[in-house]
């Protein structure tokens, strides 16, 4: 395929185009059930030690993430009109006359959109802070802390300058919501090895540094608003770390799956089978490119069926693809890419 090179480059540049627009989307989701958590109801819940009541007070559900469904199926339909006006234009090179459209309402479209869209949020992101909602109330329990305090922990404390609430677990992964429960023992710890075990988070916002340090030096406990303070900064930060791996993600998700449905579409308009397709993996052949797709560079199948086996064992159709059972090592933050060649030649012999 004459412009495969330019095809490539266009879809890392519309990758990086919506990662960020996906990133905000889902903080402004996150943000939204902070913002609509009923404090009152939610207090009285974790009073009465009532998971599910924590739940429902919180209003954890699909349509809170609504905008972020929204920007998930804008990048799938940019990434599949980027792919058929680069495929048109490599047939008309090729001596074809044909017109070339993505069309986002195909029926293998919408379904793949309604499956991974809803499963990404009811399957994966609305478990995992479900699970991190439980492990902070055990901590807290467990600490003795008060149900209001215990409730900040879950949604962060009111800005009244911002107009939005700080801190807090929600938008956290599990593990990072247990990360978070250890840095905090570790800050409420008068003893140097817990809180130098905290000096060496990645993530901890270092301007609390000084006053860890000096209550080494000193041998005493921190204040607790310093606590409070450095807790909360701790998890925005890690907040951002998700929301960042989130966006990557699942852009990477939605454009490669999109590509390839482009490539569908645009054989069928022409006439051609999937045989008359080659794809070849491409990794981003740096340092962090993950040992699996880097054995994988170079590897090509033909059709558009056929999957990529990872050394791991795990089948991919694309770069980002779950389908097939691949998990979380094989795709999250990936930056692979495809190449697609077409044999013009096909029927003419």
């Amino acid at each position: 395929m004459a412009s495969r090179a330019s095809l490539r480059k266009q879809i890392e540049t519309l990758i990086d185009a919506w990662e960020p627009r996906l990133k905000k989307a889902f903080l402004e989701s996150i943000d939204d059930i902070k913002s609509n958590a009923d404090m009152k109801a939610l207090v009285e819940a974790v009073e009465a030690r009532d998971f599910n009541a924590v739940a429902d007070a919180l209003h954890i559900e699909r349509a809170a993430f609504a905008s972020y469904e929204t920007a998930f199926t804008q990048a799938y339909g940019s990434g599949g009109a980027t792919t058929a006006a680069v495929i048109q234009s490599s047939m008309r090179r090729a001596g074809a006359s044909v017109v070339i459209r993505f069309d986002v309402r195909n029926p293998r479209a919408e379904q793949w959109l309604k499956d991974v869209s809803g499963q990404n949020i009811t399957g994966r992101v609305i478990p995992d802070q479900l699970a991190a909602i439980r492990t902070v109330l055990e901590d807290g329990y467990a600490r003795g802390e008060g149900p209001r305090k215990i409730a900040r922990g879950l949604i962060g404390d009111w800005n009244r300058g911002t107009g939005r609430r700080d801190g807090g677990i929600l938008g956290l992964t599990n593990a990072q919501a247990e990360y978070v429960v250890k840095a905090k023992a570790e800050l409420a710890s008068s003893t140097a090895a817990d809180l130098r075990n905290y000096l060496a988070r990645n993530r901890r916002d270092k301007r609390f540094d000084k006053a860890v340090l000096e209550a080494i030096e000193k041998g005493q406990p921190l204040p607790a608003s310093t606590i409070a303070r450095a807790t909360a900064a701790y998890e925005s930060r890690l907040l951002q770390l998700r929301s960042e791996m989130v966006a990557r993600t699942e852009t990477m998700q939605a454009v490669m799956a999109s590509q390839n449905e482009a490539f569908r579409q645009g054989l069928e308009t022409a006439g051609y089978t999937e045989n008359a397709v080659t794809r070849v993996w491409r990794s981003a052949s740096d340092s962090r490119v993950r040992h699996t797709h880097a054995s994988l560079n170079g590897t090509s199948v033909t059709g558009l069926e056929a999957p990529f086996r990872s050394p791991s064992g795990a089948m991919l159709m694309y770069p980002g693809d779950t389908s097939l059972g691949a998990g979380p090592a094989e795709v999250i933050a990936c930056r692979c890419s495809l190449e697609y060649n077409i044999d013009y030649s096909e029927g003419l012999e």
